[in-house]
């Protein structure tokens, strides 16, 4: 690279030497005057073939990271209100979904008004993150532009989820919530620039997405209730096999809602027919670290796990598909590599427990009804990165947990459990509801778009529901602790032994997490000392570690049968609720008021008993 440099430089000077002062070069037509052309064309041939080579060298080298802007709120409503291929697409159902009573044109108008600046507590967030960004870039070849800015909404416009418009990031309120996970910022950025990179270059992009079997082409028309996604301007065809006949044909994934709502599916299209997935041979056919079948999300979501995971010394990275993601890397480095092929696929806490048996278990349990809900199966996906405490329900039925999370000293096969079943609740366990009081548009409407049950509604689904059968399914020893723990509440709210057991069971799991919380400085609660509050309005977020404590403890208790299924509608449904006379194994009040409005701040109300 350095003499590549070299040369370059050198032939820079050697054309001004020989072609004089009054050669004038501009960089947009490439014009050049001259008052002594005579005797010089042959030099000049030399030096534009020499400076063409340079050209080659200098794209063949890793790509400088770009200068990162931040934008106020007007530089915000400039980009919005910039019409581009994406706005210009947009059709009049793309419009209504976004925006309540809006008609075709008036999505740049509703979009700008989303505008926000940013704290100065958001922009030293994201500039520690791009920090350690702008130094991995360094080792990829990348066409990404000069500058790229970055913005604030709050995300109105496109559903809560960050995006790009040009050479813009768009940021969003939920980006923020998420920001307090360790290593997530840095996911979302680059995960976002990845969508600049494919839009910088044609050539780039055709490259890329032809490594993954897909094929370019214009976007000539939209399918009934698809939903654009402004980072793609095209379409990507492939071809597929379907498993009932064996027969292939070439289809476009889309994302497509069914009503006036937000429900995002992954249909494939042939054509205006619509074909399921799972019904087909893609998944053996795509990069399997994700869920995405889109391959614009799906190249943006792998390039994220390179910048999180190249380079690391330790060899318990856990990747799903180690050899397509080194294809990825190999093209981005420009030299062959096998990396994550070369890494020993094992666990720190191996000797503890296998967390993939968990996740198996589980999967096995929920897949039949998680597929009904959402029309695919259920997607757990583990970060390699030894250092990422995530655990997050991403986009249900995907399922995220960090390496760092799992191999905590503290955890436990059954605490583990506790987790995905928290988790999993977030797409089953139903409400209340969260609400996103944030979402106001410009006319001062608020946009109640659910994401997900509230954090503690999932923990007490955890219990009540999911743990209890996982518990039955297997035979993972119990949590060595003494005394023992919640014994007797246990045996006074349960008839059988065998439900006594397994509420004692799910309840020292249940300290033991409380164990892996702590390590990470929370303080540590009690099942003797419940939390004595109670909430005027139920509670979005979680309030603190006993309050948590508190609504596990309860789950285990409660009388009801697991295999009563929850609706998804009526929060009162399949649980056990003081409006039915119970008392134990009730929703606990530090958190739940039954029927009432959800709390729509982090700063919570309630009231002393």
């Amino acid at each position: 690279m350095l003499k590549s440099t070299m040369y370059c430089s050198t032939t820079l000077q050697l054309s001004n030497k020989i072609l004089g002062r009054h050669f004038y070069w501009f960089s947009a037509d490439t014009i050049v005057r001259s008052q002594q052309v005579v005797n010089r064309i042959s030099a000049l041939k030399t030096i534009i073939a020499s400076l063409l080579i340079c050209g080659l060298a200098q794209q063949a080298r890793a790509s400088n990271p770009p200068e990162f802007l931040f934008g106020d709120r007007n530089n915000c409503e400039q980009t919005l209100l910039k019409p581009d291929n994406y706005t210009l697409s947009l059709n009049s159902f793309n419009v209504s979904i976004r925006f309540k009573n809006a008609v075709q044109g008036d999505y740049v108008t509703n979009a700008s008004k989303e505008c926000l600046d940013f704290t100065d507590i958001e922009k030293a967030k994201i500039e520690k993150e791009l920090l350690l960004l702008k130094k991995a870039l360094g080792k990829f070849i990348l066409p990404l532009p000069s500058e790229v800015l970055i913005v604030r909404t709050t995300g109105v416009e496109e559903f809560g989820h960050p995006y790009t418009r040009g050479n813009t990031i768009i940021l969003t309120d939920d980006v923020f919530r998420q920001a307090s996970q360790p290593g997530v910022l840095k996911l979302i950025l680059s995960h976002e620039l990845f969508h600049i990179a494919l839009r910088t270059s044609l050539e780039f992009r055709s490259k890329v997405f032809g490594q993954q079997g897909y094929r370019i082409e214009p976007r000539n028309s939209l399918n009934e209730n698809e939903i654009l996604n402004p980072d793609s301007d095209d379409r990507a065809v492939i071809s597929v096999t379907l498993l009932k006949d064996g027969s292939t044909l070439e289809v476009t994934p889309i994302f497509l809602s069914s009503k006036k709502e937000v429900l995002l599916e992954w249909p494939l299209i042939n054509g205006t027919e619509k074909i399921q997935p799972e019904k087909t041979n893609i998944n053996d056919l795509l990069v399997k670290n994700t869920t995405f079948i889109n391959p614009d999300e799906l190249l943006a979501e792998s390039f994220a796990l390179i910048i999180q995971t190249y380079g690391a010394e330790s060899d318990n990275l856990k990747i799903a598909d180690p050899q397509r993601l080194d294809q990825l890397l190999s093209f981005l480095l420009g030299k062959k590599t096998t990396f994550y092929s070369d890494k020993d696929l094992r666990w720190q806490n191996q000797g503890k427990f296998n967390p993939l048996s968990v996740l198996s278990t589980i999967k096995k349990i929920y897949d039949s009804e998680i597929n009904q809900i959402y029309k695919s199966p259920i997607h757990f996906v583990i970060h390699p990165d030894e250092k990422s405490q995530i655990a997050q329900a991403t986009n249900c039925p995907q399922i995220t947990f960090g390496t760092g999370f799992i191999n905590n000293r503290f955890m436990s096969a059954t605490s583990f459990a506790m987790v995905v079943c928290h988790e999993l609740g977030h797409c089953l366990s139903g409400p209340p509801f969260k609400t996103n009081m944030s979402f106001r548009n410009y006319k001062g409407e608020l946009i109640e778009r659910h994401s997900g049950p509230v954090e503690l509604q999932a923990d007490y689904w955890s219990t009540a529901k999911c743990m209890k059968r996982y518990l039955k399914e297997t035979d993972v020893p119990p949590e060595a602790l003494s005394p023992v723990v919640g014994e007797e509440a246990c045996k006074k709210a349960h008839l059988k032994v065998y439900d006594q057991e397994i509420c004692i069971r799910i309840a020292r799991a249940s300290v033991s997490l409380m164990s892996v919380l702590e390590n990470q400085g929370t303080p540590s609660p009690r099942l003797n000392t419940p939390n004595q509050r109670v909430v005027q309005k139920t509670e979005r977020y979680y309030t603190d570690t006993q309050c948590r404590l508190d609504t596990l403890f309860q789950g285990a208790l409660c009388s009801v049968n697991p295999m009563i299924k929850n609706s998804l509608q009526d929060e009162y449904t399949g649980y056990c609720n003081q409006k039915d006379g119970i008392s134990i194994g009730i929703r606990p009040a530090c958190w739940y008021l039954p029927g009432g409005p959800v709390q729509d701040t982090m700063q919570s109300e309630y009231k002393n008993n």
